[in-house]
């Protein structure tokens, strides 16, 4: 590898790769043309001439054994001794050297004058060329056309690494000791077995591979070992026992550049800047002749020496200096120089220095110091510290401190170009409010809005498009509604209606999928939920359209059928100092919400209603599979349809009648009460939309049964009861009061008796007995928490109960 080219080979075939491109123009004789001096080449070693070729071949039985390379010429060495010569970029062939051995090495001095050759038993041997004198506008270096394989061998060699700056200086290890030679004159040995790495400037960079290998990703100092050649160690000891003349005398005689900077950096020390620029300019350090002119036009000595230690790069001792000059401005320009951020927030708070614009700019960069390690806690102190706010949003959503980010919002200005990249940020991560918040105060409410729908947080859109004034929301908010129910995604749209605050459209959806559901015979249990469902939007509605707040752990107003309620609730209104006008308003808006809770049926169905019959529907289930036929019978007893009384409320305009009426005959027949059971096949019977091949089974079922129990029941029930004395007292045949209402436990199916004994939820406004709350504050019908009841009132319960049970 050199400083332009790559160059790779296999037995028989080369591969040479132009990496970094050399000014001017390849040979027009080359291999490919002008082309191969821009990109890469392969070619056949085998070949006449050498010329593109596809990668690999059909083998040789000369191959190549080894190759090397410099600026402008490449060697290869095959196994007969061969070692052919190309220049470079051009790759044009210049003949070819014969080896008295097998190749298995070769490498160039600097000035390509010399090659060195390791064979394959570890000898080393030497082969020097004879160059001829380059033409005159010629590019590149002069081609070898002869040489001469001489006759100096080493034994034992198995690495050898010419000096980069010397022609004449090279390195070898020798079994367990390295040689460094001048020309072939070698000097005393050095013990060690490290690959040798780099040869500059008198000095050998070496490697103890097999140790960094072992130490994997975590390699120590002590693993890269120096050397000195024999000529700088002697001027470092002439330098330190002798006079600067004599040394300067030695190295005259062995001249080196690197000599020539030792001597300089010793006269600098010393204060002999006439020795020190002499030195310098022998050894081409123009940078140096600078510093000795800078050098002599400062006033104090100490302040020469704090500039030689800092151009020795002897940072500690510079600063040192600087701070007995009681110069810590210095000193903290020195740190900052070098990028020492740390050592210069120190120094700055030891100087006791108010300048706070500096101190700004080295949290910053101690920040960048972090921030560039990933070490984004540290990064964002520092940045808080120096009030960089984009840095500081930058760590902290690395870090995903989101509350960070949020107090860091509160705290600018209105209008910060900073908010919008903020809220992007939030955005990326689903934080719809902080998000929103950003925009606005960066000026940006379009962008809030769009940023809410983006997250499907369609409230906060509505909320924020009825503020601003910015109409197209609800028109996209249909749009999108009417997408997903083209795509049968009725839930999500349900969803996007209640987020969006648009109650009605959410419980009529909720109310269309309940039927439907029905209708398939889906599970009892989805479809009460979606009637719950639907109530529960229903009375946010309401609650909404009469201004009515909410209570911690009170639902909103509205059992079903309950306008009479919203119609107290918007006198109260009215009553307050509100106009008749907005009454009105609020008054129509309930009749309308009443006329859309239909779902758009004629029999009036409301959400209560149908989430009220499944669920004693599923109750009188619950109690028939747990071996309860009493309670299964007087709970299915509910869902009968005879008269639209209030304790015989008809659900068969919910539930299909055949189901309802067959539930009631089967727990009726079970708990011996054949009056009822015969009067549920009556019902079936006189159903018009079964076929008449049911109805017969229906009629022979019917004749097994009570051939062998007459239709009589045991005793008479209070729901029966209750029932025939309002129909007597509606014909005015009765001579007893009309029955009072009374209410159903919807936790057991039973009628409340005493109203005391229950308690009302405040969501779905139906009672549940104290007894039958079984340690559970919850409904059971809409689960919601119910209000804490008394021990008087439970044990009065349990008397009532108990009567029950005698009846």
């Amino acid at each position: 590898m050199t400083s332009t080219h790559v160059v790779a080979a296999s037995a028989d075939t080369v591969f040479v790769w132009l990496y970094s491109p050399a000014s001017g123009t390849g040979n027009a004789n080359a291999v490919g043309g002008s082309k191969l001096a821009q990109a890469e080449a392969t070619f056949r070693i085998d070949a006449a001439a050498a010329t593109l070729s596809p990668r690999g071949g059909e083998g040789t039985s000369n191959p190549i054994t080894a190759i090397a390379a410099a600026p402008h010429m490449l060697l290869i060495g095959r196994s007969s001794g061969e070692v052919y010569c190309y220049t470079l970029p051009d790759l044009v062939s210049a003949g070819k050297h014969t080896l008295c051995c097998q190749p298995q090495a070769l490498a160039l001095n600097c000035n390509s004058t010399r090659m060195s050759v390791i064979d394959l038993h570890g000898v080393l041997s030497f082969y020097d060329f004879h160059v001829p004198p380059q033409q005159p506008g010629a590019q590149g270096g002069g081609v070898p056309t002869s040489g001469e394989h001489l006759a100096v061998e080493r034994k034992d060699v198995w690495d050898m690494l010419w000096s980069e700056d010397s022609p004449d200086l090279f390195a070898m290890m020798e079994k367990g000791r390295m040689y460094i030679f001048r020309g072939l004159d070698p000097e005393e040995p050095v013990q060690s077995t490290a690959r040798l790495c780099c040869f500059r400037d008198l000095e050998v960079t070496a490697v103890m591979l097999d140790d960094i290998m072992k130490a994997g990703t975590e390699p120590e100092n002590h693993q890269v070992l120096q050397f000195e050649t024999r000529s700088l160690r002697d001027t470092r000891q002439l330098l330190n026992t002798v006079s600067i003349a004599d040394t300067m005398q030695f190295i005259e005689q062995n001249p080196h550049p690197r000599l020539w900077r030792a001597l300089a950096e010793h006269a600098l020390k010393a204060r002999n800047y006439d020795t020190a620029e002499k030195s310098f300019v022998r050894c081409a350090d123009y940078q140096g002749i600078q510093v000795v002119k800078q050098l002599r036009r400062m006033d104090t000595p100490l302040k020469q020496d704090a500039e030689t230690a800092l151009y020795l790069k002897q940072f500690d001792e510079a600063e040192s200096l600087y701070r007995r000059m009681d110069r810590p401005d210095l000193a903290i320009d020195m740190r900052m120089r070098l990028g020492d951020w740390f050592a210069a927030e120190k120094l700055l708070k030891v100087s006791g220095s108010s300048n706070d614009t500096l101190m700004v700019t080295i949290w910053n960069k101690i920040g960048h110091h972090h921030a560039d390690r990933h070490k984004w806690h540290k990064a964002a102190a520092y940045y808080a510290q120096a009030k960089n706010s984009d840095a500081l949003a930058d760590a902290l959503y690395r870090l995903e401190d989101f509350e960070g980010l949020e107090q860091l919002t509160a705290a600018l200005p209105e209008g910060s170009p900073l908010l919008l990249q903020m809220g992007e940020q939030f955005q990326s991560v689903g934080l719809c409010q902080q998000a929103a918040a950003a925009y606005i105060k960066g000026g940006e409410v379009k962008r809030a809005v769009d940023c809410c729908v983006l997250l499907s947080q369609w409230d906060q859109a509505v909320a924020l498009a009825q503020e601003y004034s910015i109409p197209q929301i609800q028109t996209l908010l249909f749009k999108y509604a009417a997408m997903l129910l083209e795509q049968q995604r009725t839930m999500e749209a349900v969803q996007l209606y209640r987020k969006a605050h648009f109650h009605k459209e959410a419980a009529q959806l909720l109310l269309q999928l309940a039927k439907s559901e029905a209708a398939s015979h889906a599970a009892p249990l989805r479809i009460k939920k979606l009637y719950l469902l639907a109530a529960l939007e229903v009375d946010q509605l309401k609650a909404r359209m009469l201004n009515i707040g909410e209570q911690p752990g009170t639902g909103s107003p509205g059992k079903a059928g309950g306008a009479a309620t919203g119609t107290a609730a918007a006198a109260h209104t009215l009553a307050g100092g509100k106009s008749m006008q907005q009454f009105f308003q609020k008054f129509m808006g309930l009749v309308e919400l009443e006329a859309a809770g239909g779902a758009g049926s004629g029999a009036g169905v409301s959400a209560w209603h149908g989430a009220q019959g499944y669920h004693f529907w599923l109750l009188a289930h619950r109690q028939l599979y747990a071996g309860n036929t009493d309670a299964a019978m007087r709970t299915a007893l509910h869902l009968r349809k005879y008269c639209p009384t209030p304790l015989a409320v008809s659900y068969d305009d919910v539930l299909d009648p055949q189901d309802v009426y067959s539930l009631l005959g089967l727990t009726a027949f079970y708990n011996g009460f054949f009056g009822q059971c015969s009067k549920a096949f009556a019902r079936l019977e006189s159903l018009t939309n079964i076929d008449e091949a049911k109805r017969e089974s229906f009629a022979d079922l019917a004749m097994s049964i009570f051939v062998k129990d007459p239709p009589n029941d045991p005793k008479t029930l209070y729901e029966t009861r209750e029932q025939g004395s309002i129909k007597l007292a509606s014909l005015g045949m009765s001579s007893k009061p009309q029955a009072s209402k009374r209410e159903v436990c919807v936790a057991s199916g039973k009628v409340i008796k005493d109203m005391s004994t229950a308690v009302c939820c405040k969501t779905c406004k139906q009672y549940t007995s104290y007894a039958e709350r079984q340690d559970k504050d919850i409904c059971a019908l809409c689960h919601t928490q119910l209000p804490l009841g008394s021990s008087t009132s439970l044990m009065m319960s349990l008397s009532y109960l108990d009567a029950d049970m005698e009846e």
